[in-house]
């Protein structure tokens, strides 16, 4: 009688076990799937509207930008002419030696410079580089990387020379040479900055 019921509790269990189971398992999966699509979307949706891959000779897009304390901004209301767009993490040792650079030689000729610094950072953290170099440039705050995403690059530091027309002339990975930075503090005397 024992042998029976303990049979019955095995039988019991085991079959609860197995349709449990199953149901578990196509519920997972079932989920996973519907995990899986949305992503998919997601990243067809970004490709779409976003993701351009843009490049030299590209334009600059007008994409709404923020400065560091939260107002927007556009690039054609804080630069006219030609300018360094400057993406730069306030993290990252280049990034913070090539601003260091730049504050030097801007403040031995007692001229800003045509740079334009944005981060995908902490705006607080970058407002504290910054204001430890003493560099008085615009910075601005690229929420999610928006524009930078598009270049398809996660390099820092990344500079993009912009000409008067917005269009991307040039893009240098890494540090500018000094004689970069000479010239951009040179073309900004001569457009009065």
């Amino acid at each position: 009688m024992r042998y029976v019921r303990s049979m019955s509790l095995v039988i019991v269990v085991g079959v609860a076990a197995y349709f449990g189971g199953n149901f578990l398992g196509e519920y997972l999966l079932a989920r996973e799937e519907i995990s899986f699509k949305a992503k998919r979307a997601a990243v067809a949706e970004a490709a779409t509207v976003e993701h351009i891959h843009l490049g030299v000779g590209d334009t600059l897009p007008a994409i709404p930008l923020q400065t560091l304390d939260g107002r927007e901004v556009r690039l054609d209301s804080l630069v006219q002419g030609a300018f360094y767009l400057a993406s730069v993490h306030p993290s990252c040792g280049t990034c913070v030696d090539e601003m260091a650079e730049i504050a030097y030689r801007q403040d031995r000729r007692k001229k800003l410079g045509s740079f334009v610094f944005i981060t995908a950072a902490n705006p607080r953290e970058m407002e504290d580089v910054r204001d430890s170099l003493g560099l008085e440039n615009p910075f601005l705050y690229d929420h999610r990387g928006r524009l930078l995403y598009q270049f398809g690059l996660d390099i820092f530091p990344l500079f993009l020379l912009i000409d008067e027309h917005r269009c991307i002339r040039e893009l240098v990975l890494g540090s500018l040479l000094s004689s970069e930075i000479e010239a951009a503090i040179t073309a900004s005397e001569i457009a009065g900055r």
